[in-house]
């Protein structure tokens, strides 16, 4: 039996007849299977998936692991020792890697060559949308089945696993070796958490339990949480999944009732990681092909920042989020960062997303995507896993799910490719 050969034009092709054969009930349809396996959902759901065209999932896979082979090769953990707030630099684990690596990247296009291109946005070494973004693959794979003339079959782990093989992944690296039961899904005030969706598909998936950071119980070095029945005993937490994000802690101004730093209990991923796992870690990238050039602020020439920035974007180091980022730099914003925190921000080349998709819904306008590389990595493993492809779509400059509620064709999704 003969198999065709999966070209790129073949790919974005299927695109085109999905967006052809798309209709408001088939969005409904994606819009229920995501509540009935998430709950409700404050992000914006995209009205398609990014079918990926071959060559551009090699550039952004293979991209991804060269920079992951190079910040292992730059031994960015001794490098980033200052940026980790000292009284967390006890948690540094003796494996340099973290247990979570999230790398975004802009699909831009080629200006010598016109082709679809890869840069590097920013990093992080925190937790992804990992069980929400199965469940919208698991809905999609079954929507697909009724579009003609598409595959059937689809793709979207980059380990070739299926969804029971996902599930045990992420078991074992949630999990690690204790029982859910003796386990904790924790963030910091859940109930406005715009991705409380995962929260959802995370305890169904692993029977997991989610916590708030303010319920927990620290007794000495242990920490424990309520009973869900009236009168019985606190429950110790052996393994603590932990979503808390100290950026978010700081700005909400909460006070957890725990210290990281004094707990004898495992953690995935390490809270540390997040501190020496971000966008600082690019001005190490300088050589790298797919980063654009970026600059501590407080280094860039005065007869740079007195000249044109339009070519140029700020982002704060160790900032999560668009709040930690100004697109559009003016003499005010600039004079706006006090001297002694310019060693905080960055200053980085500016890159002009491609308009490379004709999006699914009422608005014909194409969109652009910030494809993110979601890397794992289990307890004992000495390497990275790749997992998925996490997409956001926009058409604006910023590709952030709060930015991205309102227009059609735009939102949260995956990347997905023909079996």
């Amino acid at each position: 039996m003969s198999t065709m050969k999966v070209t790129d034009a073949a790919v974005l092709g299927m695109q085109a007849k999905l967006r052809d054969a798309w209709t408001p009930a088939m969005y409904a349809a994606l819009q229920n299977g995501m509540e009935e396996k998430c709950g409700n959902a404050w992000p914006k759901w995209a009205e398609q998936p990014i079918f990926m065209p071959p060559t551009l999932r090699e550039k952004i896979t293979g991209a991804a692991m060269s920079i992951a082979n190079d910040l292992k090769a730059l031994d960015i953990p001794a490098r980033r020792i200052d940026a980790v707030p000292e009284s967390f630099q006890t948690l540094l684990p003796a494996n340099p890697l973290p247990k979570t690596l999230l790398i975004d990247f802009a699909v831009v296009e080629n200006p010598e060559t016109k082709n679809l291109d890869v840069k590097l946005i920013e990093l992080q070494g925190a937790a992804n949308y990992f069980f929400q973004t199965q469940a919208q693959a698991q809905t999609w794979v079954e929507l697909l089945k009724g579009v003609p003339g598409i595959p059937q079959a689809w793709e979207w782990t980059l380990n070739g696993s299926n969804h029971e093989g996902f599930t045990a992944l992420m078991r074992d690296c949630i999990l690690g070796t204790h029982r859910p039961e003796e386990c904790a899904m924790v963030d910091v005030d859940l109930e406005s958490q715009h991705f409380h969706t995962d929260f959802v598909a995370t305890a169904r998936a692993l029977g997991i339990p989610v916590i708030d950071a303010e319920d927990l119980i620290q007794i000495n070095d242990k920490l424990y949480r309520r009973p869900t029945e009236l009168g019985g005993a606190l429950i110790e937490i052996k393994r603590l999944y932990n979503r808390v994000i100290g950026d978010e802690v700081a700005s909400k101004k909460i006070v957890l009732p725990f210290d990281f730093t004094t707990l004898d209990i495992e953690m995935f991923p390490n809270p540390a990681d997040q501190y020496r796992w971000a966008k600082g870690v690019m001005v190490y990238l300088k050589d790298h092909p797919s980063v654009p050039k970026t600059t501590v602020l407080s280094e860039v020439p005065a007869d740079v920042l007195s000249g044109d920035l339009s070519g140029f974007v700020l982002k704060r180091a160790e900032g999560f989020g668009g709040n930690a980022v100004i697109t559009d730099i003016t003499l005010d914003s600039l004079s706006g960062i006090p001297e002694a925190e310019r060693n905080q921000w960055l200053m980085q080349e500016k890159v002009k997303y491609a308009h490379w998709v004709t999006p699914c819904g009422e608005d014909p306008r194409p969109i652009g995507t910030e494809v993110r590389v979601v890397m794992v990595r289990r307890d004992e493993d000495t390497e990275m896993t790749p997992a998925y492809l996490w997409v956001r779509a926009s058409r604006g400059k910023m590709f952030n799910a709060g930015f991205n509620k309102t227009e059609t064709g735009v939102g949260v999704t995956l990347g997905m490719w023909p079996k």
